[in-house]
């Protein structure tokens, strides 16, 4: 909802908000979750280093999840 008003930067910001709280919890689901949310907004940004390093850790995450 945020990226289509235009606070796209502000979803960045939650994001990485939620990614550190899940790392802290360990919780590595919903990390990968974050991961793939954060590959759609860098992407809108055009920061697709980052955006495919995220999505690459999301496919990790998932992998190992057995996802």
């Amino acid at each position: 909802m945020l990226r289509q008003i235009g606070e796209g930067r502000k979803m960045l910001e939650h994001l990485r908000e939620a990614e550190a709280i899940s790392e802290r919890l360990k919780d590595d689901r919903r990390r990968g979750q974050v991961c793939a949310f954060m590959t759609t907004v860098l992407s809108t940004f055009d920061h697709l280093t980052k955006a495919c390093d995220d999505a690459m850790r999301a496919l990790e995450i998932a992998h190992d999840l057995g996802d």
